[in-house]
């Protein structure tokens, strides 16, 4: 059991350690936005207007703090994408499987994201702006964008 738990670690750090430099970017991104825009997600920051993802981070938070009803509230799809996750970590850590052997993950993160792009759809027109995390956000980039948009109709 010991031994098992040290690979596990060992895999965990050996994963983080490679991908360093797209943690370090995706800090500084997320730093940078937020306080130039008080946001982080670039749909938003450049529209106005919420992403497929939106909700997504408060989805998971309400999901592992036992709020189930809130979280599908929020985003219904963030159980599948723990489900998912679990299975990922389960595989990769516990299993030791290689990820580029994982094609099946693969193809089931592909198909939530296409489920995503659909339950966007039918959520901006069911419920966009009244309700959150549905809602429009005027941003300094889109209200530019918006001028523009229209001089050049004129």
């Amino acid at each position: 059991m010991k031994k098992q738990l040290k690979m596990i670690l060992l895999r965990i750090k050996r994963d983080i350690i490679n991908a360093k430099w797209v943690f370090l970017g995706l800090t500084i991104y997320y730093l940078i936005t937020y306080l130039i825009f008080h946001e982080s997600c670039t749909t938003r920051i450049f529209t106005g207007f919420p992403c497929p993802g939106c909700g997504m981070t408060r989805a998971m938070i309400l999901l592992l703090t036992g709020h189930l009803e809130e979280s599908m509230r929020m985003h219904p799809m963030a159980p599948l994408w723990l489900i998912l996750g679990i299975v990922f970590f389960v595989r990769r850590y516990v299993f030791g499987r290689n990820i580029d052997k994982e094609k099946k993950i693969g193809i089931i993160a592909v198909m939530l994201c296409i489920c995503m792009v659909g339950l966007y759809v039918y959520r901006m027109m069911k419920y966009f702006p009244n309700q959150e995390p549905l809602v429009y956000t005027p941003t300094k980039i889109s209200m530019v964008l918006k001028v523009l948009t229209e001089k050049i109709v004129k």
